[in-house]
């Protein structure tokens, strides 16, 4: 069996794309086309179900797939380890994190590491994607979510503390909120990145308020939503870091001051090493450290 054809098997499946397979490897379509069909030569046996729409496994092309990604972790791991040892605190790291937490922290947490770590070239990708860790495309996120794939570690941080804002403008022309009922009459600020996160459990110690947020307006940034919110489009749930600025300025107002939101469960995650190197030791450590010297964001 050819590892060049069951590479570009496994990219197919991957990514459930002749196209987009041929994009990550930078190949023709008609290369990748050859080489899934020769793999199906060489195996006897037929691999993915093909539609003008969509490509799926097969029986045998699921079991391959699940043997293929196991040899391809092991090159990736075996490839990661041969290069920690002579890069020790040199080479690239890799960081992902949400767009607001990442611009946030960075301007905090980098002097710090690049004077600990001066040979390391930092690469920062700030987005709401998934990026992979664990098929390492990353060497460490900050991520807010439920559950983790099985082969990457993460250290939960806490709950991000989020709060409701609007703007004096938008109070003055749509009146105050007193009560979490209140805001069944106004216009909230969506997330269109999670629908579960448009439903806003206010908390006040043991009470807990469940308001289902409706409102026009959407964004998958939560920077994009303080835009509106200070424009006076509504009402917003954020993360205190966002717009500690803009209460003291008095851009926007805390609303029900009284309740918080305990929306994202914060983790740090780096893929599952047996030894991880010190560059990624080292970001996470400070990562960590900043939180603690930041306990008001977190619930």
């Amino acid at each position: 069996m050819s590892l060049v054809y069951l590479e570009t098997f496994y990219e197919v499946a991957r990514l459930q794309s002749f196209s987009a397979a041929a994009d990550a490897l930078d190949v023709s379509k008609g290369l990748v086309s050859r080489h899934v069909r020769q793999l199906e030569k060489d195996m006897n046996a037929q691999l993915f179900h093909r539609t003008t729409r969509v490509v799926t496994l097969t029986e045998a092309g699921s079991r391959l797939f699940t043997k293929a990604e196991q040899i391809f972790l092991l090159a990736r791991e075996a490839a990661r380890e041969v290069r920690d040892i002579t890069e020790e605190a040199s080479g690239v790291l890799r960081f992902t994190a949400p767009l607001s937490l990442g611009e946030r922290l960075m301007g905090d947490l980098l002097p710090e590491y690049r004077s600990l770590c001066p040979g390391v070239k930092v690469e920062l990708d700030f987005s709401s994607a998934s990026l992979s860790i664990e098929h390492g495309h990353q060497d460490i996120a900050l991520r807010a979510a439920d559950r983790m794939p099985d082969n990457v570690v993460a250290r939960h941080i806490g709950r991000m503390r989020n709060i409701l804002l609007a703007s004096p403008e938008y109070l003055l022309q749509h009146g105050d909120i007193a009560r979490p009922e209140d805001l069944n009459r106004h216009e909230c600020l969506l997330s269109s990145h999670r629908a579960a996160w448009n439903e806003w459990k206010l908390t006040r110690g043991d009470e807990v308020v469940q308001v289902n947020a409706k409102g026009q307006l959407s964004s998958n940034q939560y920077t994009a939503t303080r835009q509106l919110a200070l424009a006076g489009q509504g009402v917003a749930s954020l993360p205190v870091y966002l717009v500690e600025e803009d209460i003291e300025k008095g851009r926007l107002k805390h609303v029900l001051p009284e309740y918080i939101l305990p929306l994202h469960d914060l983790s740090v995650v780096v893929a599952r090493h047996r030894m991880l190197p010190r560059k990624i030791i080292t970001f996470r450590e400070l990562i960590e450290r900043w939180f603690r010297d930041h306990p008001f964001y977190l619930v």
